[in-house]
């Protein structure tokens, strides 16, 4: 029997395949597309758990869902009808949303599955929760608590499970749960999307829990038997978010504006919310002690703060064991369970340990089978490992089978010295954090978490991952941390784990290790080896543990760590004085206490704040424009960086630009890259967090000033700025593997002189990127500058960009003078550009937009393989499609050269 199950549109998007009451394979479709919070259809997942289990789609007995279409459009439209007539305003999203995501979901499903007229199970949202929680548990029986407001009517809802199956004993009904809070907490921070909770956990922690009692009195209406109302008067029942004057009044400070700083007011209201959340959640499972009379209990739980409030139920609930579903896959894997036993009727099968805690994506990238626990792997060096981690090195493990979950779990993640401090900072500054901070990951041996943490002995199911006290007399042992993220360490579920944690406590006497998602900045837990690969490459990790092997950076690694900055004023810097040369005389430049002298003219360049003063005059061609340019964008700077920005805010900001992201994956990451014109340097930086060296170099010294600011706060070593002329550049000839120059050389007199002095840089093999103004796709820009000239700048809801774009005031006000009032500006096309690359020697790599009318700009682009310049018609067609598609960008288009050699 073969049961294939799904959830998606409304809640995290998973599958899990079940044969013969075994899951063997689970995919959370987060892990696959890269996307926190995914919630399209799981094509990728869906397809993997096919793969791994050898079957075809019509092989399949049962396909079930997780949620009740009909449900959830019930609930919304009560919710619109109930706020008439202001609801009305979203009635046509709703409606369109019920035909294809809710009435319409089996449509839908026949489209992601590419099938048609197959009939679905569809499994209600918390019966299907509640199944996860009981039958990946080793419980015979236990009470039952799952709380989900996302989905349906229910939001908590409270059962039992035995041999006998699942029974439902006490639900809670929206609009009164869980949800709520994580609305009002998400509003009043004015937090965007799904936050890391790890951060929002240490955002709490910096805070005091002041306001709790008026929260208790003014939010929530607490009843008998664990449940709790919502205040009608202080949310918003259809989106579930907070009344922004309940919450001013409750915290006593206005709600957080977009983009600034995290204060102690709102540390402060975090504290609040977490502590109701958690007791809230205790209540209501005391409530489920209570009516079941059980010893054990098995949740399924998105809530506010979980990880806390988990830990709470665990010491404080009565219970003597705990067990929670893996968060991400639970719903899917809990519809296929619920119609294995409660529609087929089928006895459970004990699961042999640690097979379903890794039944998710193997080494081959495809998702593996779940088989009895496998010997421990001898293939790579343990030693090699511990003392790796004893020498402070950061060490990835990618091991077997992933985890079934969105949560590390001991087969993606991050092992490193939990004695050092040094260690644990970089590691923080590496992962970035939003709010400022985040909870430190640790992982103990399951029969020794209560040794080191405030937990009773084997309360917790092996592999539960939640925060933990760190035990008074045990904090200056792992560098004085007072709060954990604690993975318990089960040999059967996570062999690999437990034999390096052995290994180190045998040799440093510790059996605690940092444990963290191995994942970047803004990014779910990876799963598939490539993707492995590509955030060890992409940071500061020293080794990546797989299989059958140790991969590390070794010679190359090597060659970039020595390019770091190891304070920005040292006498010496290998990430520049390899590179740099006379802009004057281009000769070779010796550093001495008045800055960087040349050995030749003896001209002397100083570093200001960080920055290298490299800026050297050309000789003027006729109607140069340098002083104009340099004087407007002093006068019209680039906007700042948000408050508040951080590693993280940038990776996530940066990866939702197609372009920016496919820079980062595809410039090799050992890379020395040059920006010519970076601006406030964000691009420069989002490169640099990779193992890249970066120089960033520009006109300006105040947008230079922000992006030094940046680097420096963030202590990204690798990124370097100055102030530069790019027709006397300040560096060698062949010095760089890649060359950008985005949006520059159309603001010069001489922009094909201004290509061949930059193309000088650019080594035999490497790459040239080059962003201009297109003559065609300027043309409707044009017309509306002669509006706004008219007008004398009204109207400016003419630009689509401006008009559909959310941006600050001081952003519009950029973005309008820099393509509406610029003092100097040319166009150019790409037959022309075409012309440069061969007179300098260069081969045609790609273009953005492609060069050919018959192909679309991907976001799958392999921009540094080679495509055809095409003919010139098509490149005429291509160019004049971009009178209507690249007038929303200001017509600008991209040309990659390779330098032949």
């Amino acid at each position: 029997m073969q049961i294939l199950a799904l959830s998606a549109f409304h809640q995290d998007a998973a599958a899990a395949l079940l044969v013969d009451g075994v899951p063997v394979a689970v995919g959370c479709e987060a892990r696959f597309t890269r996307k926190r919070g995914e919630r399209a259809f799981p094509i990728a997942s869906v397809q993997a758990c096919l793969e791994r289990a050898n079957t075809r789609l019509d092989a399949i007995d049962y396909v079930a869902f997780a949620g009740k279409p009909l449900a959830q459009f019930e609930r919304r439209v009560e919710a619109l009808l109930a706020l008439a007539p202001r609801g009305f305003g979203k009635l046509r999203h709703e409606i369109t949303d019920w035909l294809t995501r809710d009435i319409g979901c089996a449509r839908a499903l026949d489209k992601g599955l590419g099938v048609r007229g197959r009939r679905y199970v569809f499994v209600p949202q918390h019966e299907a929760l509640a199944a996860a929680a009981f039958y990946t548990s080793r419980f015979e029986s236990c009470a039952l608590l799952t709380a989900d407001g996302r989905t349906g009517w229910t939001s908590v809802a409270i059962g039992r499970g035995s041999s006998a199956g699942l029974e439902a004993l006490a639900e809670q009904r929206f609009p009164h749960g869980f949800e709520a809070l994580a609305a009002a907490l998400r509003a009043f921070l004015a937090l965007e999307g799904d936050v890391d909770e790890d951060e929002l956990v240490a955002l709490a922690a910096r805070g005091r829990p002041v306001h709790l009692d008026r929260l208790h009195r003014e939010l929530v209406d607490a009843r008998e038997q664990g449940a709790f109302a919502s205040t009608r008067a202080a949310f918003d029942v259809l989106n579930g978010a907070s009344s922004p004057d309940v919450l001013e009044r409750i915290f006593g400070t206005p709600p957080r504006a977009r983009g600034a700083a995290f204060e102690a007011a709102h540390a402060d209201a975090a504290a609040a919310l977490r502590d109701l959340s958690a007791e809230l959640l205790l209540n209501i499972a005391r409530e489920a002690r209570r009516t079941t009379n059980a010893n054990h209990l098995a949740a399924a739980l998105h809530v506010p703060f979980g990880s806390v409030a988990w830990a709470r139920v665990a010491l404080e609930a009565g219970f003597e064991r705990v067990h929670h579903a893996p968060s991400g896959s639970a719903a899917a894997l809990g519809a296929a369970f619920f119609v294995e036993h409660a529609i087929l009727g089928r006895e459970r099968r004990a699961l042999v340990p640690g097979a379903f805690a890794r039944a998710g994506i193997a080494s081959t990238n495809t998702v593996s089978a779940s088989t009895p626990a496998r010997a421990i792997p001898t293939a790579f060096d343990v030693d090699r490992v511990v003392n790796g981690i004893a020498a402070g090195q950061r060490i990835g493990l990618a091991c077997g089978r992933a985890e079934s979950g969105l949560v590390a779990a001991g087969a993606r993640c991050v092992l490193a010295d939990a004695q050092s401090p040094a260690v644990w900072n970089a590691l923080a500054a590496q992962r970035g954090s939003l709010l400022g901070g985040t909870v430190r990951g640790l992982c103990v041996p399951f029969a020794k978490a209560h040794e080191w943490f405030d937990v009773p002995r084997g309360s917790v199911s092996y592999g539960n991952s939640c925060v933990w006290s760190v035990r008074t007399e045990r904090r200056a042992q792992l560098a004085g941390t007072e709060f954990a993220r604690v993975l318990t360490v089960d040999p059967d579920r996570h062999p690999e784990v437990a034999r390096i944690l052995d290994a180190f406590e045998r040799a440093q006497s510790l059996p605690v290790l940092v444990h963290i998602p191995l994942a970047l900045p803004g990014e779910p837990l990876v799963a598939r080896i490539e993707d492995a690969r590509r955030v060890f490459l992409s940071s500061d990790l020293d080794a990546l543990v797989l299989d059958d092997r140790i991969e590390e950076k070794s010679v190359r690694h090597a060659q970039i760590e020595a390019r770091r900055i190891v304070n920005a004023h040292a006498e010496s810097d290998a990430g520049l004085d390899a590179l740099w040369a006379c802009p004057a005389c281009t000769g070779a430049l010796s550093r001495d206490e008045s800055g960087a002298r040349c050995t030749a003219c003896k001209r002397v360049f100083v570093q200001e704040d960080g920055i290298w003063r490299l800026f050297h005059p050309h000789e003027p061609h006729e109607g140069d424009v340098t002083d104009l340019v340099k004087g407007f964008y002093e006068e019209h700077p680039f906007p700042n960086y948000d408050v508040g920005e951080s590693v993280g805010s940038l990776m996530e900001k940066s990866r939702r630009g197609v372009y920016a992201r496919q820079l980062f994956e595809q410039i090799p990451f050992d890379a020395r890259v040059l920006e010519v014109g970076c601006g406030t340097g964000q691009l420069s930086n989002f490169l640099g967090i990779g193992c890249r060296t970066v120089v960033g170099t520009d006109l300006c010294l105040n947008s230079l000033r922000l992006a030094e600011t940046f680097r420096s706060g963030q202590g990204l070593s690798r990124v370097r700025f100055a102030q530069m002329n790019l027709f006397r550049p300040a560096f060698a000839p062949a010095s760089f593997d890649v060359v950008l120059c985005n949006g520059v050389l159309h603001h010069t007199a001489d922009p094909r002189g201004g290509f061949e002095s930059i193309a000088r840089l650019v080594k035999p093999g490497g790459l040239i990127v080059i962003g201009l103004y297109n003559t065609y796709g300027r043309l409707l820009l044009d017309a509306r500058r002669v509006v706004f000239r008219l007008t004398g700048g009204r109207f400016k809801w003419i630009d689509s960009y401006l008009r559909n774009t959310p941006m600050s005031k001081e952003k519009i006000d950029a973005w309008f003078h820099d393509q509406y009032r610029h003092p100097h500006e040319s166009k150019h096309t790409m037959g022309e550009v075409l012309q440069w690359f061969q007179a300098s020697g260069f081969e045609f790599v790609h273009g953005v937009p492609p060069t050919s009318p018959w192909t679309d700009y991907s976001e799958d682009a392999a921009l540094f393989e080679r495509e055809e310049a095409g003919t010139k018609v098509e490149r005429a067609l291509a160019q004049t499609k971009m009178i209507a598609t690249g007038s929303r960008e200001g017509g600008f288009f991209i040309m990659i050269g390779r330098k032949v050699g």
